[in-house]
């Protein structure tokens, strides 16, 4: 996982009211104090520090050199120089004051007044002015850039006329920001066809941190920036004039994105360019985080479709898109695979899967069979037996201890079943390769209606116009696909050929190894067609026209 900071102080605001005195005391001496005191020390302050303070002394008497002291103990010579920075959670903090008060000390900060959860950060930006936002980004990024407080005021001045003289109308013709929140399978493939194509790309990562593919992306030597918050994204995002903002989000929060949309004037272009979308597919989202998604596709100079829901929630949602659009699918990433040599004995099925758990439940979605699912692996492993001429194997990003045992019990009942666990992309492509098919099978049933849930998780519109990478990594192997869902993607993959219409009941072994040279042969062509180096031409034009 990637640094994810899940509160804010805003330091710099705090400084411009402490400064005035010449003294401050903490009041406090737990997780809060140890917090602001090792900020303030950094830049030079601990001396300004007289004391912490505690409504009872422990057996601590000092930290890093600086008295610990009771509240009774405060001498009354600091009570007109000196202020108390109450450093304590809110619940304490009343009863704090008035002890403070009693004692006639008026000049009272409460650290919590400076601190913001991520949500009420996110909202402050989105109530801001563009000027009122540009001075937070810089009060709130230098001060996590100085040694000394003395470089404050300078090091700020200098990122406001940086920003204040940026012209974002003199964008980079061939630079382009690319901001991820979960960089993934897709992301290596668009940045490396981008950079083929002469293109500078600044990465700009933060969020979800997904080492398999970083450290892929991090071998094409590019500025690959990581940031411990949003607030450094916004810095290290505004320091460009590229030709457009490319925006992947973290899954479920398009926060970030949503305030650049916002300030758009002090960035530039921004593309919008989620991996999922959340309204009309997932049940159990916050009505504030779709409003946040649907904010940034109506809004965003551009949005890069990656499901078929466009169109749906324009009709059935009612959105309404200011920006233009893009679909754009994942497509294959030109991996180099061998030529394979298949027995006509022996048949070998594949299922390349991130998490595993529902697979494994006893009763997936609960719905007594009358809507489609995804097959458990214990049904299909039922379907297919013990059998000598076919084989199943399992490949499995994410797994539990748990579900280990589960899949170790399941490999000790079928001797043709195995699985392998978080094998590195690229090795993958090549290992699926060896297979003769990649699957995704579901049961038999109606289709889930549109903007129905049948089990809570997703609406029907997720099985409609969801799009799975796991495709792309089949054909990438150069093996054709047998699965039922999502219907849109398996349409247009049935249409080119290379897929399979079978789920867990009509699953026929012997066709599939009459038919896999075909489907195979199909593959060899259409694996080049759907080449992202030969697709990325469109995602180029559609930037250089927003």
């Amino acid at each position: 996982m990637g640094v994810k900071r899940v509160m804010h102080i805003l330091m710099s605001s705090l400084y411009s009211t402490i400064k005035q005195f010449s003294q401050i005391v903490i009041y406090g001496a737990g997780n809060y104090a140890n917090l602001i005191y090792s900020e303030l020390k950094k830049v030079g302050l601990k001396e300004m520090i007289s004391s912490f303070v505690v409504t009872n002394l422990d057996e601590r008497d000092e930290v890093d050199g600086i008295p610990v002291k009771s509240v009774g103990d405060i001498s009354v010579v600091h009570v007109e120089n000196c202020a108390v920075l109450i450093a304590v959670s809110e619940k304490y903090e009343s009863e704090i004051i008035r002890i403070l008060q009693n004692m006639h000390f008026a000049q009272i900060v409460k650290l919590t007044d400076y601190i913001l959860q991520n949500s009420e950060l996110i909202e402050m930006f989105r109530k801001q002015t563009d000027e009122q936002f540009i001075e937070s980004i810089v009060n709130e990024y230098a001060w996590s850039n100085i040694d000394t407080i003395q470089k404050l005021e300078i090091r700020k001045e200098e990122m406001k006329n940086f920003i204040v003289s940026k012209n974002i109308k003199d964008g980079e013709e061939n630079t382009i920001v690319y901001i991820s929140g979960h960089l993934n399978a897709r992301s290596k493939k668009i940045i490396g066809a981008l950079i083929k194509r002469k293109y500078k790309l600044i990465v700009i990562e933060y969020g979800v941190r997904n080492e398999l593919i970083r450290s892929e992306i991090m071998l094409y030597n590019i500025n690959f920036i990581t940031c411990k918050d949003i607030i450094e994204v916004f810095w290290r995002a505004v320091q460009y004039t590229p030709l457009i903002y490319y925006y992947e989000p973290i899954w479920a929060d398009s926060s970030g994105s949503e305030i650049m949309i916002k300030h758009k004037n002090v960035f530039g272009k921004i593309v919008f360019a989620p991996y999922d979308i959340l309204n009309g597919g997932y049940v159990k989202i916050s009505g504030e985080k779709k409003l946040m998604e649907r904010y940034c596709l109506e809004n965003a100079d551009g949005v890069v479709w990656r499901w078929f829901s466009k169109d749906f929630l324009e009709e059935k949602k009612g959105f309404s898109y200011k920006g233009k659009s893009v679909q754009f699918l994942d497509y294959c990433g030109g991996y180099r695979i061998d030529k394979y040599s298949r027995s006509d004995k022996i048949l070998k099925i594949c299922f390349v899967v991130w998490g595993i758990s529902i697979f494994l439940e006893r009763d997936i979605l609960k719905n007594d069979g009358q809507y489609i699912e995804h097959a458990r692996i214990d049904t299909i492993l039922d379907k297919i037996g013990n059998r000598n001429d076919c084989i199943f194997h399992v490949y499995i990003g994410q797994c539990d201890s748990s579900d280990r045992k589960k899949l170790e019990l399941l490999e000790s009942q079928y001797f043709n079943f195995k699985a392998f666990y978080e094998i590195e992309h690229n090795d993958l492509i090549t290992r699926i390769s060896e297979y003769d098919y990649g699957c995704l099978l579901s049961t038999e049933g109606k289709e889930i209606p549109e903007m129905v849930s049948i089990d809570g998780v997703y609406y029907g519109s997720t099985f409609q116009y969801g799009v799975l990478n796991k495709y792309f990594d089949y054909l990438d192997a150069g093996i054709p696909i047998i699965a039922t869902g999502h219907k849109k993607f398996c349409d247009y993959f049935e249409r080119l050929g290379v897929l399979v219409k079978m789920n867990v009941s009509t699953l026929d072994v012997d066709y599939l190894k009459e038919k896999e040279k075909f489907y195979r042969k199909n593959v060899e062509q259409v694996r080049k067609t759907l080449l992202i180096d030969n697709q990325i031409s469109r995602l180029i034009e559609f930037f250089e026209n927003l």
